[in-house]
């Protein structure tokens, strides 16, 4: 079996070709602008400007609980609700890892990560508390990878806004700062539920999953 990459390289120049003499996946430098640039057959993408097609945008990922680690010590209790599986955890004291690499379209600025949660399906929660605590280290090849990072944790409380059970809430965001994780290929995160300030929820908060957002490049295809 064969497989065929058309590309054209057409290399630097001080002007845009005419468009409809652009093979698609042609490629090249306006010296002018200063910018590559690359047609798909259908359009013209600017590479490397905010903004631009082809330069960065706000990416967002959402992580089911699935996808994370339960450890051999204090994994969190796993609970069936008709279509979705959630993880009860016990306050203080369980926890969930997950190694998360640097993703490769990341450009820069920090990532935001928020909570996705419930309750336990009661309905004697409403305006209590919950406390969402985020720990992490970084690395990368040859690092040791014990420990927290100097600025761990980072932690969000939240309130259960409802009369009824099972509602789906979302926490505000915590921040990893870029400074943190620069140079570095990995952020290995713990995620645990903690003691709120307020009045606590009746009951064990169950986690639905992570979602995080970040500046990311934008690659044409």
């Amino acid at each position: 079996m064969s497989v065929s990459i058309r590309c054209l390289y057409l290399g630097m120049l001080a002007a845009d070709p005419p468009i409809g003499s652009v093979p698609a996946g042609s490629w090249w430098y306006n010296t002018v602008d200063g910018k590559w640039k690359f047609h798909n057959g259908v359009q013209t993408f600017i590479l490397g400007g905010s903004g631009e097609v082809g330069g960065t945008y706000t990416k967002t990922v959402s992580i089911p609980g699935d996808q994370f680690g339960r450890p051999n010590t204090n994994p969190p209790t796993v609970v069936d609700q008709d279509n979705l599986t959630l993880y009860s955890f016990t306050v203080n004291t369980d926890q969930m890892t997950w190694k998360f690499p640097i993703p490769s379209d990341y450009d820069s600025g920090p990532f935001q990560f928020w909570v996705v949660w419930t309750n336990d399906g009661g309905t004697d929660d409403n305006g209590k508390n919950v406390k969402w605590q985020l720990s992490y280290q970084v690395g990368k090849e040859g690092d040791v990878i014990s420990g927290s990072h100097v600025n761990s944790p980072k932690s969000v409380e939240d309130t259960y806004a409802s009369a009824l059970g099972w509602v789906e809430h979302h926490t505000a965001t915590m921040s990893i700062a870029a400074i943190d994780f620069g140079g570095k290929t990995c952020i290995y995160i713990q995620i645990m539920a903690v003691t709120p300030s307020g009045t606590a929820l009746s009951c064990e908060p169950h986690m639905l999953g992570v979602c995080f957002t970040y500046t990311a490049k934008r690659v044409p295809i």
